[in-house]
């Protein structure tokens, strides 16, 4: 099958892929990962989000991927995006900050089987989402439909849930609102950070995903959906300065030194330990 996969130019975009390509390898004949880089102004200009986005993606993407795939040997756990590219036989296409009209035609020119999202900067038109054979399938870090939007795990900290949940549901043009087909639950803690519980979150409804993927190829799209009320939907936007104020005086971690070098670690090679990124400690 023709798989493409949509995904973000981050950190975690890396750690989901990590889990992803392994598990959907024997289904795919063909893979195209289109990723997306885009930083949102709300992103960048105060902290301790300026923080987050240089450990999410700065410096991944300029600094720690670049060193280490110029290393001989490699032995990592984790791959970097053009490791993946050349294990895995797949083309990554680079969106940049928008879907141009050549990027449509190229992914439509692909002709996908499906089209699996994961943690993706737009939203796909109709013309893209009708391209695949047998239908869209995201991610979503949130449980639907009490947490559509942005940023929900950082929503879910910050009302104190014991949980937060992985949606693995159908992609309509409506975002956020596509059949459930299941719902994945994280323990969040709380002595952990906001990025750290982010990837967690993921990495459960990846896994879920793929194997429903691998079950029902064909008809992943007609596997009965979860039920859930309307009137429960909530939409979250990206958290204000006063937010992640509120986050930190609650006593929630956005990212710390010692974490992020344990998130790093898995990238570089087995018993090498990882070059401080941070200056800071905790923010």
């Amino acid at each position: 099958m023709r798989l493409a996969i949509f995904s973000k130019a981050d950190i975690i975009g890396a750690y989901n892929l990590n889990t992803l390509l392994p598990e959907i390898q024997e289904l795919a004949s063909e893979i195209t990962i289109f990723l997306s880089d885009k930083v949102f102004p709300n992103e960048r200009g105060f902290q301790p989000v300026d923080t987050l986005t240089y450990c999410e993606r700065d410096y991944p993407l300029t600094q720690l991927f670049p060193y280490l795939e110029h290393q001989s040997n490699r032995n990592s756990a984790l791959l970097t995006f053009n490791e993946l590219s050349a294990v895995y036989n797949a083309n990554i296409v680079h969106m940049g900050e928008s879907i141009t009209s050549s990027c449509k035609e190229a992914i439509k020119e692909f002709a996908p089987d499906i089209i699996i999202s994961t943690r993706h900067d737009f939203i796909l038109p109709d013309d893209v989402l009708e391209s695949a054979k047998f239908g869209c399938v995201n991610t979503h870090p949130g449980k639907l439909p009490q947490f559509r939007g942005l940023c929900t795990p950082f929503w879910a900290m910050l009302e104190h849930n014991e949980y937060a949940y992985c949606s693995v549901h159908l992609m309509t043009t409506k975002v956020d609102c596509g059949k459930i087909l299941a719902l994945t639950p994280w323990r969040l803690d709380y002595s952990r950070s906001l990025l750290w519980n982010t990837i967690q979150i993921y990495q459960k409804g990846i896994s879920e995903m793929a194997s429903i993927l691998c079950n029902n190829p064909q008809n992943f799209a007609a596997i009965p959906g979860t039920s859930y009320r309307e009137d429960d939907a909530r939409y979250f936007g990206a958290p204000s300065e006063k937010e992640f104020t509120n986050f930190s005086e609650a006593g929630h971690i956005v990212i710390s030194e010692e974490e992020y070098q344990k998130i790093v670690q898995p990238f570089y090679n087995r018993f090498s330990p990882p070059i401080p990124a941070l200056q800071k400690a905790a923010v």
